[in-house]
């Protein structure tokens, strides 16, 4: 359980408790399952409150998600277009400081560009990521984000005329950064 949110409903759960305590403390004639009653619904009031205040969580602007790329990426075999998987490598905390994506949460990115690197005198060829989506608790997101270069190789293509492949390996890790504040539900 996160501690900031466990620490909300403890707080909230004896304010309520104290409330319902003391006004039922004044009426004497109130029999013992009156007593119960206010308890269960101070109580349940409590638990609301708390279910109110983490119905929504707000990941800051410029937050980093660090990530790995979980499938081989070739200018060979790849098209700009095309969906490529990756994962959360750790938690990303929301501005309260309670995990708002899971390490491990599955992430969509799609190729903007990929380029081979033309001739052998070619510096380098080109690839682009965008995050599409963002999967957490069963509910795909799909914040405003920057996706930073891709770190790749340059494989030579044969009978290509000294044109060099762009290879991006499984577990190569790339930072997706928020560039405006995202507001997730949670469950």
């Amino acid at each position: 359980m996160e501690k900031g949110l466990s620490v909300r409903r403890v707080v909230t759960a004896i304010f309520v408790l104290g409330v319902a305590a003391c006004s039922s403390s004044g009426d004497t004639n109130r029999g013992a399952g009156d007593t119960n009653d206010s308890a269960r619904t101070a109580a349940l009031t409590a638990d609301s409150v708390s279910r109110a205040a983490a119905a929504a969580r707000t990941i800051a602007a410029g937050t980093a998600i660090e990530a790995t790329i979980q499938e081989p990426v070739s200018s060979r075999s790849n098209r700009a277009g095309q969906a490529v998987k990756a994962i959360v490598s750790r938690n990303v905390l929301d501005a309260g400081g309670a995990v708002a994506i899971p390490g491990g949460a599955p992430i969509v990115l799609t190729i903007a560009t990929l380029r081979a690197a033309r001739g052998a005198n070619a510096a380098d060829g080109s690839i682009a990521l965008t995050m599409t989506s963002v999967m957490v608790r069963d509910t795909s997101y799909a914040p405003t984000t920057h996706v930073s270069a891709v770190a790749h190789t340059l494989a030579p293509i044969a009978g290509a005329g000294g044109d060099r492949d762009v290879v991006v390996a499984p577990g190569t890790p790339i930072t997706i950064t928020l560039t405006q504040p995202f507001k997730m539900a949670t469950k």
